[in-house]
Order: C-alpha cells, then sequence, then structure tokens
C-alpha cells in the first residue's frame, strides 16, 4: 500500500527516543522485580509497630475485602498468633502499610496494640507493585481492580503494557485486555467487579462502539444467561451492523505492516492506536485517551520524543 514505508520511518524516532526514555525511567523508578520479601533484609529487623501510628497503603489497588476470608483470618491470628510480618515504610504520619492490609485488619479488630512489621524504604510506584503482586498471586482482586492498577502504572508512572507485563510475569497482551476492559460503562464494570458478568463476556462487549448498546447487550447476558461464545457472535453481529459492511471490510483487509505499526506505536505512547490509510495514501492515526490525565500523559511522551528537534513539513498536509 502506498506510503506505509515513510509512515514506518517517521515513527522510529519516537522508538528511539521511548527506548531511551524507559531506560531512564526505570533506573528512577527502582520497581521491585520479584515478590516481596518478609524477611529482613541487611540492616532491617521485624519489630513490633503501634497500630496507632499505621496508615492504609495508598496505592492498595483491592478495593473489595471477602469478609468471610478475613474472619478466618481474625481466628487464625487469635489461635496461633501473627506468623509472618507486615511491611511497612514510614511517612509524615508515622507509618504506611507497603504488604499486609489484611493482617493489619485483622489486627485492628483483636484489639491488638501493635503488630509486627518490617520497615523498608519504599517508593510509590515499588509500592503498588508490590500491592499488586501479593493480591495476583493470592487471586484477590478481581479484573476490575486489576485493570484500575495496571492502568495506574501506566498513567502515573509512565511505564508500557510490556514493562508492567514483564515486572508482573504476564504477557503485553494480557496486560492491554485487563486495561481495555475501562472502556466500558461504569456499570457494566460494576458487573464484572461483582461477578454476575465474567471478564470473557466483557472483552466481548468490547466489540459493541456504542455505549448504550453495550449496556443493552450487558442486560440481556445476565437476564438471558448467554454463554461467552454466543456472546461474541452477537457482538460481532452487531459491530457489523453498526459500522456498515464496507467499513467492516475494510477494517478486516488492514495490511499486516499496518497493523505492525499500530502496535509499535501503542508500546510507545501507551494507549489504543488506530491507523488507516487509503489506497491514494492519505489516512489518519488516533490515538485514544479516556482523562484528562490520559491526555497529558501521551502529550507529555510525545513531546519529550520530538523536543529540540526540527519539524518536518508534507506538501498537502492538513
Amino acid at each position: 500500500m502506498p506510503g506505509n514505508k515513510k509512515l514506518g520511518r517517521g515513527f522510529r524516532v519516537l522508538e528511539r527516543e521511548t527506548s531511551s526514555r524507559r531506560q531512564a525511567s526505570a533506573e528512577s523508578v527502582h520497581l521491585v522485580p520479584s515478590t516481596p520479601t518478609t524477611t529482613p533484609l541487611e540492616g532491617e529487623s521485624i519489630r513490633e509497630v503501634p497500630i496507632s501510628s499505621i496508615s492504609p497503603n495508598p496505592f492498595q489497588p483491592r478495593l473489595n475485602f471477602d469478609e468471610t476470608g478475613l474472619d478466618e483470618l481474625v481466628h487464625s491470628i487469635s489461635a496461633t498468633g501473627l506468623l509472618q510480618p507486615i511491611i511497612l515504610r514510614r511517612s509524615d504520619s508515622g507509618h504506611q502499610i507497603v504488604v499486609g492490609h489484611r493482617r493489619y485488619l485483622a489486627a485492628k479488630r483483636l484489639g491488638m496494640a501493635s503488630i509486627p512489621g518490617i520497615v523498608r524504604e519504599v517508593s510509590d510506584s515499588a509500592m503498588l507493585e508490590m500491592a499488586l503482586l501479593e493480591n495476583i498471586q493470592r487471586k484477590d482482586l478481581d479484573p476490575i481492580e486489576k485493570a484500575r492498577a495496571f492502568e495506574k502504572l501506566e498513567t502515573d508512572f509512565g511505564l508500557t503494557h510490556s514493562e508492567i507485563g514483564r515486572r508482573l510475569g504476564m504477557n503485553r497482551s494480557t496486560v492491554s485486555n485487563y486495561i481495555r476492559l475501562l472502556e466500558l460503562p461504569e456499570e457494566i464494570l460494576a458487573h464484572v467487579s461483582r461477578g454476575t458478568l465474567t471478564m470473557g463476556h466483557a472483552r466481548a462487549l468490547l466489540a459493541i462502539e456504542s455505549g448504550a448498546a453495550r449496556l443493552a447487550m450487558c442486560h440481556k447476558i445476565i437476564r438471558e444467561k448467554v454463554s461467552v461464545r454466543d456472546t461474541e457472535m452477537q457482538a460481532a453481529e452487531a459491530a457489523h451492523k453498526g459500522t456498515g459492511s464496507a467499513k467492516h471490510k475494510r477494517r478486516q483487509s488492514k495490511s499486516a505492516h499496518l497493523k505492525e505499526l499500530e502496535r509499535r506505536m501503542q508500546d510507545c505512547v501507551g494507549h489504543k492506536v488506530t491507523i488507516s490509510q487509503t489506497a491514494a495514501g492519505a489516512g489518519r492515526i488516533t490515538i485514544r485517551f479516556r482523562t484528562t490525565d490520559e491526555f497529558n500523559n501521551i502529550y507529555d511522551r510525545l513531546k519529550r520524543a520530538f523536543e529540540g528537534r526540527p519539524a518536518t513539513s508534507n506538501t498537502g498536509a492538513t
């Protein structure tokens, strides 16, 4: 298709700049690469920390705690004591929890005056990652809690989906699929969090462009107990009707080169990218964002990539 090679050449500049920025970011952010250990590191020790001096992890990705599981933990600690210390970091008001929020809640319910803890130097980004690791390994987070946590790593700390995946032992596509769920209406997200709608159903609904149509399909799934497979088929049919057969065919026939450019550009800017191009070579690049913060994140990445470089002009550009 005419113009594809030119489109790729111009993009390599952004890739080079993004690669350099990622390396610098990784050196400054100091994310932990593995499961947080509750064994004291060199220079650390387990100490009794007053409960009154402890506040929750402000980056805790888990929004809902199972009461039955918490009651069982309270009973276990009451019977055998707290077998594993929590991890804390110092704060202006005393200490913040890094890992061990459930143990902290259980200790409070038991009326304990203090709790065994390890005080560790931990950055904001590492706090979020460590809490994610703890919850993911116990499979405690629902899909939407995971999606919001991954999005926070992306928007607040500038990590790409690939970088998040490497840190948490996931494929890039898995991270992207979770974050894409956040494009759905809040009502649908609430159903996924409650378990009345599966992640498979939610992913199928992404094929439908209209928010109203997505909600209508969601209500039908719950009411009629529609399977994931049938939801995928019905959503594809609805998407086809909504976009028109000609547009659908153009989307299906998109070249492998453009698809690869979309993937590479999405990895660089950290957001959904769509590239369309006519046979004559004209086209459009669309970068999707949902909030002002996401827009600012995209703008900052592009600005850093091209700052100081002379602008080039193309005849006929608009």
